[in-house]
């Protein structure tokens, strides 16, 4: 008689995978994180600022993408689970908006235990620089649906704010400065151009310019600081999360400009990671491809009121943050809303 676990799926495997990661979440738990019938839950009672009169609610779904072939062809699995944390988190920041609780969904070809534990490390890492708890999840054993070791890594964000205090750059002005927070390399974004360029299997053999290493160095994370610099300067007008769409005109700085505004980013300004410099020499790509699929060494991007912006600089450098002034906001005379100057 033919068995589930002869069709390739095991109950074991699985159970075993979801109390590994139910053990490691606890370790993001806050106060108001509560069990009921042993699941973890928000309160949102205690959850809730006691001043807001109006919280409201909002969600953010991203994943890893492509990045996870690397992941699972160099056997480096512990950091896309930072990945998958900033992904979710900063794009709720970015808008003032406080990550309020975390899950995420693993599917996998085969639940390989420790594979998939290292994988909520990862996840656990990252919900602790984003100081919010990891509360749900799901895993799945697919046989024949994922290739080989490659799996599937997929998060969801709940988050909260009070009504009328979104910032998505509805205050933006001409004179107005651009202020940036590092990436250390392309985060999560723009990796089937980079696997065009450095073939996973040459990466993994030393047969490329680029190792594991340099490649899965995983997304920084800097929701609890640009929420802790908007509550203290309110003229940080928003920011832009610099994923997809990289710099170029449909990415996320382009859609924080208010029309009739553009942004000028003086290259001179921060240095771009070497990772992207190589993709570029190797794979012989243009700047305009560069800048529109990748973040350049930007992974956060504010325009600022000019008188504070030395002051909002001096704020993140005291977090441990090397935050530059990288342009200004100037009224728009083509049809360009992002010029690298």
């Amino acid at each position: 008689m033919t068995t589930y676990e002869d069709a390739g799926v095991s109950l074991a495997r699985g159970d075993a995978a979801s109390e590994d990661a139910l053990r490691q979440m606890k370790a993001t738990f806050k106060e108001y994180v509560v069990l009921d019938l042993g699941l973890p839950v928000v309160d949102l009672f205690a959850a809730i600022p006691k001043h807001w009169r109006r919280p409201m609610l909002r969600h953010a779904v991203d994943g890893v993408g492509t990045k996870l072939i690397y992941a699972a062809n160099c056997r480096l699995v512990n950091t896309v689970g930072e990945d998958l944390v900033a992904m979710c988190t900063d794009d709720l920041a970015r808008y003032n908006i406080r990550p309020l609780a975390f899950s995420a969904y693993r599917g996998a070809n085969f639940i390989d235990e420790r594979t998939l534990s290292l994988v909520v490390w990862g996840i656990v890492s990252g919900c602790k620089k984003a100081e919010i708890p990891y509360t749900a999840g799901e895993t799945a054993e697919m046989p024949g649906f994922y290739v080989g070791s490659h799996f599937e890594l997929v998060g969801f964000c709940d988050g909260i704010y009070e009504h009328g205090t979104l910032r998505y750059g509805q205050d933006t002005k001409a004179g107005d400065i651009l202020i940036a927070l590092p990436s250390l390399g392309p985060g999560s974004n723009g990796f089937s151009l980079i696997r065009s360029v450095f073939p996973p299997e040459e990466v993994v053999a030393g047969k490329s310019p680029v190792t594991c290493e340099e490649v899965l160095r995983p997304t920084s994370i800097y929701t609890r600081q640009v929420l802790k610099a908007n509550e203290r300067y309110k003229t940080i007008r928003g920011w832009a999360h610099i994923t997809g769409g990289g710099l170029g005109e449909k990415g996320k700085l382009a859609k924080l400009l208010p029309r009739g505004l553009c942004a000028s980013l003086d290259r001179e300004s921060w240095k771009v990671p070497s990772i992207f410099l190589k993709v570029q020499q190797v794979g012989n790509i243009s700047d305009e491809v560069m800048f529109s699929t990748f973040n350049m060494g930007l992974m956060m991007i504010a325009p600022v009121q000019n008188r504070q912006a030395n002051n909002v600089v001096q704020f993140f450098e005291s977090l441990g943050i090397p935050a530059a002034i990288v342009g200004r906001v100037e009224k728009q005379q083509g049809l360009s809303k992002v010029l690298i100057v």
